[in-house]
């Protein structure tokens, strides 16, 4: 598990874009602590991975939210299916 900042660092980003990241949903959301705080786990990490270099490769913001969307969903159903 990884703290928010080191997470950011990282990925060179800053702790504010993580928080809008989740926030709009770009990425999933992120388990907290029972302190509060995020803590981030290898799936979370790999989402933000994903998410970074998909912007780099010019996916709008928009874009990157109806993905993840869609692949909650399929998760949900591949549950469901289990």
């Amino acid at each position: 598990m990884m703290n928010i900042k080191k997470a950011a660092e990282l990925f060179d980003l800053s702790v504010d874009t993580l928080r809008y990241y989740e926030r709009i949903g770009v990425i999933p959301p992120v388990k907290r602590n029972e302190s509060g705080y995020r803590e981030y786990s290898v799936n979370d990490l790999n989402w933000i991975y994903l998410a970074k270099n998909l912007r780099h490769a010019g996916l709008s913001i928009e874009s990157l939210i109806e993905f993840v969307q869609l692949a909650q969903m399929r998760e949900k159903i591949n549950v469901a299916e289990a």
